[in-house]
């Protein structure tokens, strides 16, 4: 994960999905994967924010949990994440 200030009140979101991980399909499912968990999570982020998801082999055949758990930790260390109600 990447991220840098963008100076707008409010956040966007990129994802990469390179070839190396495989073809179209595999692809197209980890990206939806990785929206998915950015959607989720965008409430708990603060805002003003440019965050470029870029997906690795380790990724590929993991369950939605995972890679939300993933998304979660990389916020967290970023310091874009909000604990505001205890999740």
């Amino acid at each position: 994960m990447s991220f840098a200030p963008n100076g707008l009140p409010y956040n966007r979101y990129g994802f990469v999905t390179g070839k190396y991980l495989g073809k179209a399909v595999i692809r197209n499912r980890v990206r939806r994967l990785l929206k998915e968990s950015a959607r989720l999570l965008h409430p708990q982020l603060r805002t003003g924010f440019d965050v470029v998801f870029i997906a690795r082999q380790p990724v590929i055949g993991q369950p939605f949990t995972a890679v939300q758990r993933i998304v979660k930790g990389l916020t967290q260390q970023a310091g874009i994440l909000v604990e505001g109600d205890g999740t």
